[in-house]
């Protein structure tokens, strides 16, 4: 074979100038670029963003590979992250720039059943629940890994573009922390993306208070009736 029918070596930097010229496309198109950074030695701060990255790691095909992703994640190169119904999509760079996709189930409705019987009247504020300010057994519930409002291994699946054959390739390893990060901001983009409403936690709440109003609605007391209807009520006799 001779040398001038090698392919030709495309530096680095003329890989990312190409990258950028398509992330500039995408913008022109209307597309809205949310980049994402991921900071600290957890990845994340919050309590759903923690969760969400310590939950990843504890997974025992993910967890072990997660580490390669990690300086993808925080150097900048998730140059778009989204987090949507049932997936998550992102723009990773490294060589080149390379479209992570991850769908995600949506969450039991049996377990989601559950974790609202349990906030049954307990919970008084959506914000509480962004906040991770909830009874601890609630709480507890929620982060539970086999049946919690994270995904387990099961529910959901990683596609990159690049040519890695690693069960997790780094690209892919960085979107999950960055998800996590994203959370720090956005907790509510956790039910997002697992097809549940945090405010029904809070709507049990106030519909069990509203049964109870409407109950004692329904019940006259003698007074009232005597009242509107201008009765006497016979004495019982003295014995």
């Amino acid at each position: 074979m001779k040398h001038a029918d090698w392919p030709r070596f495309i530096p680095v930097s003329e890989r990312r100038a190409k990258a950028e010229e398509r992330l500039e496309a995408m913008r022109a198109q209307g597309m809205d670029i949310l980049p994402e950074r991921a900071t600290g030695r957890d990845m994340a701060s919050s309590i759903w963003g923690r969760g969400w990255c310590r939950h990843m790691q504890s997974l025992p095909k993910i967890g072990k590979h997660l580490a390669r992703g990690k300086i993808y994640a925080r150097n900048g190169s998730i140059r778009h992250l989204e987090i949507l119904p049932g997936q998550i999509r992102a723009l990773v760079m490294g060589t080149d720039i390379y479209a992570v996709s991850i769908p995600v189930l949506p969450l039991s409705g049996n377990v989601w059943q559950e974790i609202k019987d349990l906030s049954l009247g307990r919970i008084e504020n959506v914000q509480d629940v962004y906040q991770g300010e909830l009874p601890s057994d609630v709480m507890d519930k929620l982060m539970d890994i086999p049946k919690g409002i994270f995904p387990g291994p099961k529910e959901f699946s990683l596609r990159c573009e690049c040519s890695e054959q690693k069960p997790v390739c780094k690209h892919a390893a960085a979107v999950l922390y960055g998800a996590g990060s994203r959370l720090d901001q956005h907790p509510e983009l956790l039910f997002t993306l697992r097809g549940v409403k945090a405010q029904s936690l809070v709507t049990s709440w106030t519909k069990k208070v509203r049964d109870r109003f409407e109950e004692k609605k329904s019940i006259l007391d003698f007074e009232q009736a005597k009242d509107i209807f201008d009765l006497e009520w016979d004495q019982e006799p003295k014995t």
